[in-house]
């Protein structure tokens, strides 16, 4: 005997329903269901279209729709892995009349799945004799290990159940009698013992009490176990109620009203009182996942209440929960199966008193419907349901109460439907007009000129959009050219231009439409300029305007513009406001204004002629060749430009005020504090005695304060102040200014020019030493042989000496020195600095590391480069540099080589180790192949 539990492969069921009935022209769909996933490899199904009356190909074809791999004639393959798919039909287009078009589709049995229906239907009854006493309850379960089903019935009189063992082909024979407590009502089979083994359990009513009897795999069962429950037990069911992996015993009590739990220890014992509360006289209970939480509920059938009790389990061995299904009169066993291959549990409850067996149909969720009702013998007591005769449906087997010792068998008859498809018929289209217009952008075209076509059409037979446009272009009937555009030559003058737009609509219709003709095209105007006036025009110096209008003949080409740029010959006299005019093929015949405004220039230079000439630019092949004569002007004098030659009181008393023109004027305070403005124009200004203010406005100005202490204010333009005596103040203003210190150097400078503007300081020869006030780009001293000292500020200057023995030091910033004649010292200082020597022998002192110094004319021996030891410490003590620690090369040679000269690029070195190990620092640019020595190089 072989003690093994065989398991039964579950394959997927498969519904199919309508979706969308197509339209000729268009998809229909059917929705595929499997109540689980297609296997690995994809799921072949099997159909049959031999009741449509559309025919294959001609009428429609199959598409492969969402998760589905291939379609063939009569088969469809679902995606791994899916449960839902859609079948395409593709309705043909034609133009008959065929209303009645359907496709019917029925799937066929096949390899891995089954048919499932949406409704169950079962065939008469067939009835099989289980003995002389009266059985109150079967089951169906393998007892022999055969792979037949065989049947087991309790015998409520007999204390006992019968086993009669299955032929697979829905017979059964033998008779094999189990003894059981008292009054058994109900008989249920399961492993309890974890043996392998299928054991039997019998609810006995009278003794409130479940016997258990071990099978021995080969139809034989013993034993005398006993587990208590409730009040006149008339049902039982085993399962896992707590997930511990041990089965579990429910016995119904109909005089209690409830369901008793007793949880099993694995080797056929079992303990608990859990009792749970159902309807009024419990007859059966049964166990299963209603809502499809993977946790076991109960249903029970109620005799008295005409109902079933729903529980739902809490996987813990709890229950709770009150839903109610009404089913037939007095029902006395329930069963839980999926009877139309919905993929939800359905129930099934045999009512004694109206001899039926009602099913009800789940949702999923817990909840049940419908109202079918299978007739059976009288007074059913007990309704199990299985696979008798092998054809894949589950079938019902009913125990009858009062029907000479009979079972019903009732074959489940379900079928797949055929479902079907109308394909909706549509009428043949008809021709439906083009609307909108076609329009050419010029109704009175020219020579030359260029026509633009646009259209506004559409069509309801193109809902998606026309098609590819075409254009002729045409004059009567004779076509003159296609595409968008067409250039009117000299053959189509006297005669009206028409374009045809012509497209093939969705319904495969040639439709054209034409534009209104237009006008006879005439000849082309010659390319030129219109400009008024043409005689000379007068500018002002007081900013009187001369005004030209000026427009095109003819237009253009689109994208062809001429654009006119005028220049004045004498900037001074005129200038242009609007130096640029443009004209395009929309505008062309638009006067535009171009406006030529007088200058003042400050001189009286009566009335002086100049001109305003114009550029033609543009690659229109009718204007780029065109010229433009020059416009003549003259520009009138404002008479106030007369140079002033104005003085003050001499030896008077009293504060004289003198104010310039717009002229080149001459002011002279002469004695007292006078007020001196020059006024518009390149004036001279001499305070003389007293405190003066001098103000040159505008103009490059020149003010001398003389004597006293005097106020000088340069105002805009490049000027040149000089105080003269006593502490005197002076402002260049905007411009390139120039200052002239007094010997005392006690005057004040307060520069308030531009960022871009260069000012000067002219240091006195006669003065020691002098450095730059902030602002001051350059300074320079005076003609002289004295040796004075000139200091930069922290802008980045240029200083310039004379022929003395000068010191330059640059200080902050980018400077550049200028030594001249003399022996000078020029000490860059900070940042990367210009030092030029000049004549005589010069000394470039190198103060600090952190900038390179360019010296621009070094020469041997006559000039030396002065080294500070405190910074270069490498070097030695003062004295001409050790010859030791000079190198000409690229690089140091040995461990004293500190200062390194490159004739090549001209640079110096510091090294401070000396070796080059280190990174030498650049301290110098000297020319380069120079003859240099350490005796050309002194440490300070």
């Amino acid at each position: 005997m072989n003690d093994t539990l065989r398991i039964r492969m579950v394959l997927p069921k498969i519904t199919l329903s309508a979706g969308i009935a197509p339209k000729e022209g268009a998809i229909g769909t059917y929705l595929i269901r499997l109540n689980t996933a297609a296997p690995a490899g994809g799921l072949t199904v099997n159909f049959d279209t031999s009741g449509s009356t559309a025919t294959l190909n001609a009428d429609y074809k199959f598409g492969v729709g969402r998760h589905l791999t291939a379609v063939a004639a009569n088969s469809f393959t679902i995606a791994a892995g899916q449960n839902r798919a859609t079948l395409q039909v593709i309705a043909s287009s034609d133009d008959v009349l065929d209303p009645s078009e359907a496709v019917s589709l029925t799937l066929v049995n096949g390899a891995g799945y089954l048919l499932a229906s949406r409704a169950a239907t079962f065939a008469p009854k067939i009835d099989v004799g289980v003995g002389d006493y009266i059985p109150i309850s079967v089951i169906s379960a393998d007892f022999n290990g055969d792979d037949k089903l065989d049947l087991a019935t309790a015998n409520e009189y007999g204390n006992s159940v019968s086993v009669r063992l299955g032929d697979g082909l829905g017979g059964f024979s033998g008779m094999t009698g189990v003894s059981m407590g008292d009054y058994p009502t109900s008989v249920i089979s399961a492993d309890f013992n974890g043996d392998g083994k299928l054991d039997l359990a019998a609810v006995n009513a009278n003794s409130d009490s479940v016997s258990v009897r071990l099978g021995d795999g080969s139809g034989g069962f013993s034993g005398t176990t006993s587990v208590l429950v409730g009040d006149y037990p008339w049902s039982g069911i085993s399962a896992d109620f707590n997930g511990d992996g041990k089965l579990d015993l429910a016995a119904a009590n109909a005089n209690d009203n409830t369901v008793s739990v007793r949880l099993g220890d694995g080797s056929g014992g079992f303990s608990g009182t859990t009792s749970v509360s159902v309807g009024d006289y419990p007859w059966s209970v049964i166990s299963a996942d209603f809502n499809g939480d993977g946790k076991l509920d109960l249903a029970t059938a109620n005799g008295n209440s005409d109902s079933i009790s729903v529980r739902l389990g809490d996987g813990s061995g709890g229950f709770s929960g009150m839903t109610s299904v009404s089913v037939g009169d007095f029902p006395r066993s329930v069963i839980s199966v999926d009877f139309n291959g919905d993929g939800n549990l359905d129930l099934a409850a045999a009512n004694m008193n109206d001899n039926t067996v009602s099913v009800r149909l789940g949702d999923g969720s817990g909840g049940f419907s419908g109202t079918t009702h299978v007739s059976v013998n009288a007074s059913p007591l007990s309704v199990i349901s299985a696979d008798f005769n092998g054809d894949d449906k589950l079938d019902l087997a009913i125990a009858n109460g009062s029907a000479g010792s009979t079972v019903s068998v009732l074959l489940n008859t379900t079928v797949v439907p055929i479902t079907t498809l109308i394909i909706a018929d549509v009428a043949p289209p008809s021709n439906n007009p083009p609307t909108g217009r076609v329009t050419i952008n010029d109704t009175t075209p020219e020579q030359n000129q260029t026509l633009t076509v646009s259209n506004t059409l559409a069509d309801a037979d193109s809902p998606n959009g026309l098609s590819t446009i075409t254009y002729s272009w045409k004059t009567g009937i004779t076509v003159l050219g296609t595409g968008n555009t067409y250039t009117v030559s000299a053959k189509d003058v006297g005669k009206p231009i028409a374009v045809t737009a012509s497209y093939t609509d969705g319904l495969g219709n040639a439709e054209s439409v034409s534009s209104l003709p237009t006008s006879a095209v005439t000849v082309a105007a010659t390319a030129g300029f219109i400009i008024n006036p043409v005689a000379v025009q007068n500018t002002g110096e007081d900013g009187t305007t001369a005004n030209y209008s000026i427009a095109l003949k003819t237009a253009p080409l689109a994208g062809q513009n001429v654009v006119l740029t005028f220049t004045s010959s004498n900037t001074s006299e005129g200038t242009v406001v609007t130096p640029t005019l443009i004209f395009t093929s929309n505008n062309y015949a638009t006067l535009q204004t171009l406006t030529v405004r007088g200058v003042d220039d400050y001189l009286n230079d009566g009335v002086v002629p100049y001109q305003v000439t114009a550029e033609v630019s543009t690659i229109d092949i009718f204007y780029k060749d065109l010229i433009i004569s020059p416009f003549s002007l003259t520009n009138i004098d404002d008479g106030l430009d007369v140079a002033l030659d104005l003085y003050g009181d001499q030896s008077g008393s009293s504060k004289d005020v003198l104010n310039g023109g717009n002229g080149a004027d001459k002011l002279h305070g002469k004695d007292m504090a006078d007020n001196l403005s020059g006024g518009i124009g390149n004036d001279s200004l001499w305070g003389g005695y007293g405190d003066d203010n001098l103000f040159g406005n505008e103009g490059d100005d020149k003010l001398l304060g003389e004597q006293e202490n005097d106020y000088l204010d340069g105002g805009a333009g490049n000027d040149t102040l000089d105080g003269g005596d006593g502490v005197d103040t002076m402002i260049g203003g905007t411009g390139n200014d120039t200052y002239y210190l007094g010997y005392d150097a006690v005057d004040k400078i307060d520069d308030q020019s531009s960022s871009t503007d260069i000012d000067t300081v002219i240091m006195p020869y006669l003065l020691t030493r002098y450095t730059l006030p902030k602002g001051i780009e350059n300074g320079a001293i005076d003609a002289g042989t004295q040796a004075s000292s000139l200091t930069g500020n922290t802008s980045n200057n240029s200083l310039t000496g004379n022929d003395g023995a000068n010191t330059l030091i640059g200080a902050v910033g980018r400077d550049s020195l200028f030594g001249g004649n003399g022996n000078d010292i020029l000490i860059g200082g900070t940042d990367n600095d210009m030092l030029t020597g000049g004549v005589g022998k010069d000394i470039f002192k190198l103060l600090d590391k952190t900038g390179v110094d360019k010296i621009v004319d070094f020469k041997p021996i006559d000039d030396s480069v002065q080294l500070e030891n405190s910074v270069f410490t490498k070097i030695g003590g003062n004295g001409i540099l050790n010859a030791g620690m000079f190198k000409t090369g690229k690089s140091a040679a040995d461990s004293n080589d500190f200062l390194i000269y490159n004739p090549n690029d001209g640079k110096v070195y510091y090294d401070a180790d000396g070796s080059g190990a280190g990174a030498a620092v650049q301290i110098a640019l000297i020319g380069t192949n120079l003859a240099l020595t350490n005796a050309d190089f002194v440490v300070i």
